[in-house]
Parts: structure tokens; C-alpha cells; sequence
């Protein structure tokens, strides 16, 4: 069976958008989110149905690249969402978000990996047997720079202690990916948001679960921001980067 890229108009009404008019980097994974799901629908690609045997697919990087300034949104994105064929472990979702003229907001990777949760270790994707094997696309990635590495070259301070909360967590207990980019945010200055944002990667390198305490840890320079989150016992939860425009 051929696979095609799939496309929805997402609705942007309930996100938030930069002084710049760009998107705002804590929004991206939440759009990304809804169009993967309703692409699943689609497929007939049901996350519930995996985890009633313990296994999930859980993320564990991203990469986003923001576009033009001052676009016009009118509401809504008009999205397009594809999986590439696995390599090894990884699944990657590719992203590409335009407004209503067709000029990009903002593209975007997602690197994925099966687990089982019983056995706490990774699975090959083909293990699953499900749906998602027959909609594979062979696309170019959307990314220009899909490198999820973290030069941790700048030196970082304690900006703040939190506990994850009940609402950052999703059915599995740990806290959604989509929470992880406003741990980030956050901390960032209205000057920050007013100069904006090129490109962001996210690392998971952790999971966090409900009660847990974390320390917000930042560093900065003219060109980049760096937030890592670190558990109480000192193991690194995630990495994010924010290139400054």
C-alpha cells in the first residue's frame, strides 16, 4: 500500500503567537500533536490499542525551525504530517506548517522510539505490527538542520525549582511532551519573545511523573538560549536549546 503526506487545517485560535507575528515555540509541539492524531485516526493507528499491551511510542527528540515574521494566520495552519521508514529504532514524524498564503510558520522532526513499558527497554518499530508500517512516505525532511545535538557550552545556573503537577501529565503518568518547551519558555524575558526564535530542539532524556521535583537550570548568550531540567537525584530529565533570530 502507497502512503500520502497527510493534510489538515488546524485551528490556531486557542495558540499564541510572538510579537513578531511568528509562532510561539511553547505552541508547536501542541499543533504537531493534533495533526499526528488526527493522522492516526485516519490510519487507523490507535495509541490506546498499543498500550493495552504495555507499549507505547514515546519522543525523544525534536527539532523545530521557525519561518517568516508577520504572517497571516486567519485562525488556522494548513498543516502536512508524514513518517519517513525507520532506521534502527527510531520513528521520525515529519512537519510542515504554512499560513493561508502558503508561507511557511514553522517545520518540524520528531524522532520516536517503541517501549516496552513492563520490561522498561526499547523495541524495534516492526515489533509492534501495526497500521503505521504500511504509511510510510519517502519525503524529503522538512528540516533544513535536523541535528538534535546539544552543544552544553554555556555555563548554566539555578533559576528555578518546580514540581511536575497533575495537569502535565498525560494517561501514562509522565509528563507530556508538550509541556516540556514551556518549562523552557517560562523563564524567557519579553525581550526574548520580542527578538524571537530560529530554531529549537528539545532532548527527552528522563521521564518525569506527577510530584516529582525539578531543577531549572539556564544559560545564555547573544545568540542562544540552554534550559535543562534536572531531577532530584541529579539525572538530566531534558535538554532544550532556543537559537536566538
Amino acid at each position: 500500500m502507497s502512503a500520502e503526506i497527510f493534510r489538515s487545517k488546524i485551528s490556531t485560535l486557542s495558540y499564541d503567537y510572538m510579537k513578531d507575528g511568528s509562532f510561539n515555540p511553547m505552541s508547536c509541539l501542541r499543533v504537531a500533536q493534533a495533526i499526528a492524531e488526527a493522522w492516526s485516526v485516519d490510519t487507523g493507528f490507535f495509541v490506546r490499542d498499543l498500550m493495552k499491551g504495555g507499549r507505547v511510542i514515546m519522543m525523544v527528540d525534536s527539532i523545530c525551525e521557525f519561518g517568516e515574521r508577520g504572517l497571516s494566520y486567519e485562525g488556522f495552519v494548513n498543516g502536512e504530517y508524514w513518517a519517513n521508514p525507520v532506521h534502527g529504532r527510531l520513528i521520525t514524524g515529519c512537519y510542515r506548517f504554512t499560513d493561508s498564503k502558503g508561507r511557511p510558520v514553522f517545520n518540524m522532526i520528531n524522532y520516536y522510539m517503541a517501549v516496552d513499558l513492563k520490561e522498561r527497554r526499547a523495541l524495534y518499530p516492526e515489533d509492534l505490527k501495526t497500521p503505521l508500517f504500511t504509511h510510510f512516505v519517502n519525503e524529503e525532511c522538512p528540516v533544513k538542520n535536523p541535528s538534535f545535538e546539544i552543544v552544553q557550552d554555556l555555563e548554566l545556573t539555578e533559576y528555578e525549582k518546580r514540581t511536575v503537577r497533575r495537569n502535565e501529565t498525560d494517561v501514562l503518568g509522565h509528563v507530556n511532551n508538550t509541556c516540556y518547551s514551556p518549562f523552557a519558555t517560562d523563564t524567557f524575558t519579553g525581550d526574548d519573545f520580542d527578538r524571537g526564535f530560529k530554531r529549537m530542539v528539545i532532548r527527552f532524556l528522563s521521564e518525569l511523573r506527577k510530584g516529582e521535583e525539578m531543577t531549572i537550570m539556564k544559560g545564555e548568550n547573544d545568540k542562544k538560549i540552554i534550559v535543562n531540567g534536572i531531577k532530584a537525584s541529579g539525572k538530566t530529565s531534558f535538554e532544550t536549546l532556543f537559537e536566538r533570530r
